[in-house]
């Protein structure tokens, strides 16, 4: 969640196109978001290949 723009005095329309401040926190907060999902990604890879039998336990 970005909060860099919560409460700016100098917030005005279109202004995340040249805030300096907005940029860095996204470029951080898309990076962030990259590595949960790749994070995600690998471990859904690895559970796909678990065995559960009827009754959902593992096996």
């Amino acid at each position: 969640m970005i909060t860099v723009c919560k409460d700016c005095p100098k917030r005005h329309v279109g202004c995340h196109g040249e805030c300096t401040l907005y940029k860095t926190e996204r470029r951080l907060l898309d990076k962030e978001n990259a590595r949960k999902r790749a994070e995600n990604a690998a471990f859904d890879s690895v559970s796909k290949t678990w065995n559960y039998d009827d009754r959902g336990v593992k096996k």
